[in-house]
């Protein structure tokens, strides 16, 4: 959109308050658009307005922008303003078992407060409980590269019966097996 281009051209000129504004007016004129939603949670988190950027970074991920990009943004927006807890709190009383976007969050969450083997811990029981989640296969493999070599075969294995082309996960036995 119009706006979205206007508030990228005002973000490179350091321009926050009419990025904002811009991005904004997107948002008013597409509630749905991923894109807009992210760019604008963005500036708010760069701008240290982390309630705002919090709100409008979960929004553009329940619109399905790249969780990849969103966990680290949503992390730090979370360690800000302290929501961590209630997110980790939310997570485990809201759904027995987290959604695969829910599991990431909740394992960065743990990552980013140090909390490792609480991570470690909730990642394998989240395996155990959905045995077919790539994406948490993944992480609980990588996990376990210095924990358990051998814990950490299997699951690449696993991933790649799931996702034969999965190249991650064959670079990685590769590795194991040189």
């Amino acid at each position: 959109s119009s706006h979205i281009f206007a508030a990228k051209q005002h973000i490179e000129q350091q321009q926050v308050q009419v990025a904002i504004i811009e991005l904004k007016n997107a948002v008013k004129l597409d509630t749905n658009s991923a894109e807009a939603r992210f760019l604008l949670g963005k500036t708010y988190l760069d701008s240290k307005q982390y309630l705002a950027a919090e709100k409008e970074l979960s929004r553009a991920l329940d619109l399905d922008y790249p969780v990849s990009i969103m966990v680290p943004l949503l992390s730090l927006a979370f360690q800000k303003t302290q929501a961590d807890v209630a997110l980790l709190e939310l997570s485990y009383k809201n759904e027995a078992i987290p959604s695969s976007k829910n599991m990431r969050l909740v394992y960065a969450t743990f990552l980013s407060n140090d909390n490792t083997e609480a991570g470690y811990n909730f990642i394998k029981e989240h395996v155990e409980l959905k045995p077919n989640d790539l994406a948490a296969i993944m992480i609980l493999a990588n996990a376990q590269i210095s924990l358990d070599t051998s814990a950490a075969i299997d699951n690449y294995k696993k991933v790649l019966s799931l996702n034969p082309k999965n190249v991650v996960a064959l670079n990685n036995l590769a590795y194991f097996y040189l």
